[in-house]
């Protein structure tokens, strides 16, 4: 006696050039998504601008630059890193 399988087998779909370049197209978009740089938040201060907070008696300065927050050398994503990497 032959026991019935209560999912069929699926069905093999053919790689039509049509396929795969819409599977490539898709990949590439998503590479390029991640990478892209974010449009800029209206709330930050305009590049170029120093940030200055005192911090258990001691002053940070932070510049912002395009893209990025400058603090002991480094380029950081956000202040929050930067807070972060203080506290």
């Amino acid at each position: 006696m032959k026991k019935s399988s209560k999912h069929p087998a699926p069905k093999s779909k053919k790689a039509s050039a049509k396929n795969v370049a819409a599977t490539k197209e898709r990949a590439t978009a998503g590479a390029a998504a991640r990478t892209a740089p974010t449009e800029r938040d209206a709330g930050l201060p305009a590049p170029g601008t120093t940030l200055e907070r005192v911090y258990k008696k001691q002053t940070y300065t932070v510049e912002v630059a395009d893209g990025c927050f400058k603090y002991d050398g480094r380029d950081w994503r956000s202040l929050t890193a930067i807070a972060k990497e203080i506290t």
